[in-house]
């Protein structure tokens, strides 16, 4: 049985989907790695949404909680770390909530063990620049 997969694609301003990693770019490298790792990918999570532009709402970000609670996939991959949030405190609840239901997060094709104290080190520190960054 093949592991499987969502991936997130988000972009949260029009100048990133321009001169950074632009939907199409992240869709099309989280599918290659996906098949690389003999995944299927169940659902894709693709869209604008921005939590730093004083709307709070993240309706992506919300309907990945609810398929990991309804177990829609086993996995969810993620182009980089900033597409999930570069907000330090929801990036902590986010893994929280990913680990709670067993998910196993992928930042393209490296896994990232939520249940290992350095890993949770390192996201700590990756949102923290992140969220310096955007600032």
């Amino acid at each position: 049985m093949t592991t499987r997969f969502a991936i997130l694609c988000r972009v949260s301003t029009t100048e990133q989907e321009e001169k950074g990693a632009s939907l199409e770019v992240q869709q099309k490298t989280l599918r290659r790695f996906v098949e690389v790792l003999n995944g299927t990918i169940v659902k894709e999570y693709v869209g604008s949404e921005s939590a730093t532009s004083g709307d709070k709402k993240r309706p992506i970000l919300d309907e990945i909680l609810n398929d990991a609670r309804n177990k829609e996939f086993e996995c969810l991959m993620i182009y980089d770390l900033s597409r999930l949030t570069r907000d330090p405190i929801k990036s902590k609840i986010i893994l929280a909530e990913l680990k709670k239901y067993n998910i196993k997060l992928y930042v393209q094709t490296q896994l990232y063990l939520l249940d290992n104290p350095e890993t949770n080190l390192i996201v700590g520190l990756l949102a923290e620049i992140n969220a310096f960054q955007s600032s």
